[in-house]
């Protein structure tokens, strides 16, 4: 197996010298070059030859498991492939190793089938004394990393592996902690995100108009000398500055778009927060599709393990001559389905954490290893314990499940606030369209004048005679001016009554808009909640159907074993089996994707809550439960 997986060609069995006469027949047989030394770390280590490209590993009972961990240590550094007799030293470090389970179990049914043969009156030459073990490859993913093996797909269908995603801690990830993530980097809330920053601008630009405006401006000007008329203060050639500046007292237009603006922006922000709940929902639907698809894998995958028992049994049958040759071959298109089944399955683990990574915006091949749920002694999914599933179970509690839900996601909903903000900046807007029909604005106007450059006509003074200089004074270069005013448009054609016919229909539009919003979160709301309560009920029914299965299962293999029934009842009974484990472990994947659903409804994935939050929904959830009860108990007629 070493060389199969790893191509090794010079393979040396490591051990320690007491057992140099024990492996000896092993080491003959197998044509293995041995390497022994005093059961120390070093000196094992120093007994493996340089040129030595495979190593096994026998079990060494002398060995603490310190030491054990330390001689793996040093095995791996050196990029050695190798494999452990022992299944135990998995655990230490080893690459491989090979386990032989239920030999008990198979040794007592060989037993069996001879005592058959010898109350059939069979000679002794006629029974069955060899037994051949079946073997199972386990892999230790991370040693085999580690060293640079890289086992071939044909390899990985059946072998068992271990920390196949465990290479690195950091690739380990909870549900939340990827919920969270997704809203820091993924790449739709940052579209998002950067369409909220632009309306906070587009506030701000608004906001400008009722700041103070002013404006620089500078020229030369260049006119007519025969226009030019003397003490005019205006000359032939002038270079002139001006600075205006206005501030509005009160402007009900610009107050109005400001206004209008900062409440639609709040619904921007809300819109985000829509966005941001969509995606916690689609990196946990993500999230629990990678669980799904690995669970199927690991079902497939205990499949083919039955499939290979009931291969060697058949092999035994026809041994026995209790069934024919088209019995082995029929196990053994039933095993290639199978395998072909674990082919499937693998590959959509891997489309299913491709899709997980782009959702959180990591690279697409970057190892994640999503957590499991809980599993029991059989190896199934545990369903979430969530407090709402004990009101699930019957319809009174259930009714007044589904109206406290209703009331929590009309109070959490984003979507409804974005509705209420929107139309709050709609109902501001149509009032300032009223006011402005007969409402002035109010400003003040300014500004300064000077011309730092005059010549040619105008730019002197004229000579007069004594007495009337005053009529003509000096040229001037600065003056200024301040003023404060009001304006009301008299006329404009109709517009402003129809703006504001206009606001009122688009206000009431917002209104109807809100109610559909609330009609369509109590729908979605109660919808989610009924699946969720089939999916509880699932995991119940499937889970007991699963174990039915299961035990029909091993009472057919005993009829199979024995000849009462013939290879078409088994493969039915282990295609039920089958079906109804994949049936089990789907009904707590989707009882926990329901969970999520329900939570997005409500606008509250309460998985990401700290203990005080789950206790205090808990509080409020069994206050209005229990008051729902005693309103009800009231009014129902005495019997």
């Amino acid at each position: 197996m070493l060389r199969e997986v790893a191509g090794s060609k010079r393979v040396v069995l490591l051990a320690e010298q007491s057992q140099e006469a024990v492996l000896s027949s092993v080491i003959q047989k197998e044509g293995l070059e041995v390497a022994v030394a005093e059961p120390s770390v070093e000196a094992l280590m120093a007994a493996i030859p340089t040129t030595a490209d495979g190593v096994v590993i026998s079990p060494m009972r002398q060995l603490s498991i310190e030491n054990r961990e330390r001689l793996m240590a040093l095995i791996t550094r050196q990029r050695l492939p190798n494999i452990a007799i022992d299944p135990d030293w998995l655990n230490q470090g080893a690459m491989m190793s090979i386990r032989s389970p239920n030999n008990y179990l198979r040794r007592a049914q060989r037993a069996a089938l001879n005592l058959d043969l010898i109350l059939e009156g069979r000679s002794a030459s006629q029974i069955h004394v060899e037994f051949e073990e079946r073997q199972e490859l386990q892999i230790n993913m991370e040693a085999a990393r580690a060293v640079g093996v890289r086992p071939t797909y044909e390899i990985l269908i059946e072998a068992e592996l271990m920390h196949e995603d465990e290479g690195l801690e950091e690739n380990r990830i909870e549900m939340g902690s990827a919920m969270m993530e997704a809203v820091d980097q993924n790449l739709d809330l940052q579209v998002s995100e950067k369409f909220v920053e632009a309306g906070e601008e587009g506030v701000k630009a608004d906001r400008g108009a009722l700041i103070i405006q002013a404006q620089a401006q500078t020229g030369v000007t260049i006119r007519d000398p025969n226009r030019v008329q003397a003490g005019t203060f205006v000359a032939q050639y002038q270079g002139t500055t001006f600075v205006r500046a206005n501030q509005s007292i009160y402007s009900e237009q610009a107050w109005a778009r400001f206004k209008t603006r900062k409440l639609r922006q709040e619904g921007r922000q809300y819109g985000y927060f829509v966005d941001v709940l969509d995606i916690m929902l689609e990196t946990g639907t993500a999230y629990v599709a990678t669980l799904r698809a690995k669970a199927e894998e690991r079902i497939q995958r205990k499949n083919i393990q039955l499939t290979r028992e009931y291969l060697e049994l058949a092999r035994l049958r026809l041994e026995v001559g209790v069934a024919n040759a088209s019995e082995l071959y029929r196990w053994q298109s039933q095993l290639a389905n199978n395998q072909q089944a674990v082919i499937d399955a693998r590959a959509l683990v891997e489309q299913s954490k491709l899709e997980l990574n782009r959702v959180l915006n990591r690279p697409t091949e970057q190892p994640i290893a999503p957590i499991d749920l809980p599993l029991d002694e059989e190896g199934r999914a545990l369903p979430p314990n969530d407090p709402i599933s004990k009101y699930m179970g019957d319809p009174w509690s259930f009714e007044h499940l589904r109206d406290f839900m209703v009331q929590e996601g009309l109070r959490n909903s984003p979507e409804a606030r974005q509705v209420e903000a929107r139309r709050s900046g709609q109902q501001r807007f149509k009032e300032g369209r009223t006011r402005q029909l007969w409402l002035p604005e109010f400003f003040i106007e300014g500004g300064v004048q000077h011309d730092y450059w005059v010549d040619g006509a105008g730019s002197e003074t004229p000579t007069v005679p004594p007495g009337l200089q005053g009529l003509f004074p000096e040229f001037n270069k600065g003056t200024w001016d301040v003023g404060a005013f009001a304006a009301i448009p008299l006329s404009r054609g109709g517009t402003g009554v129809a703006e504001m016919r206009q606001a009122r229909a688009l206000l009431e539009r917002l209104d109807a808009e809100f109610e559909r919003v609330e009609l369509f979160i109590d729908t979605a709301v109660r919808v989610e909640l009924y699946n969720a309560n089939a999916a509880l009920a699932s995991v119940t029914l499937t889970r007991k159907a699963a174990e039915a299965a299961r035990n029909n299962l091993e009472l057919v293999v005993d009829l199979y074993r024995r000849g009462k029934v013939d290879i078409i009842t088994l493969v039915d009974a282990q295609t039920q089996s089958l079906v109804a484990d994949l049936a089990a472990a789907n009904a707590a994947y989707d009882y926990t994707l329901a969970l999520l659903f329900v939570d997005r409804e409500i606008s509250h994935f309460r998985n990401l809550d700290t203990e005080e939050d789950k206790r205090e929904f808990a509080r409020r959830l069994n206050e209005f439960v229990m008051a729902a009860d005693a309103v009800q108990s009231k009014t129902l007629p005495a019997p």
